[in-house]
This record gives C-alpha cells, sequence and structure tokens, in this order.
C-alpha cells in the first residue's frame, strides 16, 4: 500500500479515471447508486467493511483507491488510527497524506482502513481499481455505492443485501 497526498490522490483519479473527482461530483462519473443508512453497530460495521472488500467482486486486480476526505466531525480516536497507520510505515497526519493506493496484496490493510473510517463517521471514497465502482461513507448518516452500469451496481448491492441495511434512497448532491 502507497500512502499519498491530495494532490497524489487527484493525480491518481486523472490518471486511472481521467478526472479529479469530489464527493459531491460522483455521481457525473458514476450516474448509478444505491444509498445505506450508516449501521450504528459496531459489529455490523466490521460486517460491512468485510463484504465491501471481500464479497461484493471489488475489482482490486488493477491499484484503486482509498481517499479520506473529511475527519475530525464525530468523536474519533486518532491514537488508534495513527498507530494503525504507523504500523503500515506512515508517520505523516492524514490531513498531510489522506490517500491509499492499494492493489491485490492489500486487502487486509485495506479493509482495516475502511473499518476505521466507518467507526470514525469520516468521509472517505473507495474507487475500485477497474474504476467501475466507487463506494463512500460519510458523517451524514449514510454509505453509498456508486457504478457506472446498472448491472454492477445491482450485483454489489446483491452482496450487501445480506447485512439487511436500511436502504436511504438516491443519493443527492
Amino acid at each position: 500500500m502507497k500512502i499519498v497526498s491530495q494532490q497524489e490522490c487527484e493525480e491518481w483519479l486523472r490518471g486511472n479515471l481521467g478526472k479529479t473527482l469530489s464527493v459531491e461530483t460522483l455521481d457525473e462519473e458514476y450516474p448509478h447508486c444505491v444509498t445505506y443508512w450508516h449501521p450504528a453497530e459496531a459489529l455490523k460495521l466490521t460486517a460491512l467493511a468485510n463484504m465491501v472488500i471481500h464479497y461484493c467482486s471489488l475489482d482490486i486486480r488493477q491499484p484503486g483507491l482509498f481517499w479520506i476526505t473529511a475527519w475530525g466531525i464525530a468523536m474519533e480516536n486518532m491514537a488508534l488510527f495513527d498507530g494503525y497507520r504507523k504500523s503500515l510505515g506512515e508517520n505523516r497526519h492524514v490531513f498531510d497524506s489522506p490517500g491509499h493506493v492499494f492493489g491485490e496484496s492489500d486487502v487486509q490493510q485495506l479493509e482495516c482502513l475502511l473499518d476505521l473510517a466507518l467507526y470514525f463517521y469520516w468521509d472517505a471514497v473507495l474507487f475500485e481499481g477497474g474504476g467501475r465502482i466507487a463506494f463512500n461513507c460519510s458523517h451524514g448518516g449514510f454509505v453509498a455505492v456508486h457504478a457506472k452500469d446498472e448491472e454492477r451496481l445491482k450485483q454489489f448491492a446483491q452482496s450487501l443485501d445480506r447485512l439487511s441495511l436500511k436502504p436511504w434512497g438516491k443519493l443527492t448532491v
């Protein structure tokens, strides 16, 4: 896993998706979306991260990007987050290095990072390597799956059905 700056996240998006995106502009690139209420229970959050990383057919054959876009919004444990990132060899603050470029060998680390973002109600977007899916979590109380095609969204959402998440509806930005 390579931990990168905001500028490097933007460069990754331009190089892999052809443009820089933000949470506000996800719908432009990914027109199909399903949104769920953010689970409140830690066990369900852990199951959600596990399901997204291991069972939703996330394309990790090519490098993907996990970008933390906002933190410090709710109660959080920065010592826990910083300690985990130090175990990955990263000493910079999330402000200086909010991005995580991942590959096939990084799924365990990616799952842990997604766990922490979900636990802390941080805003983050996970762009799969193939660029067909973007999964985002928000301090606004939702998680959303964005897809370039409707069939891919249905496949991803069907995997999440096992968690009995409460649908929120279409995300409107």
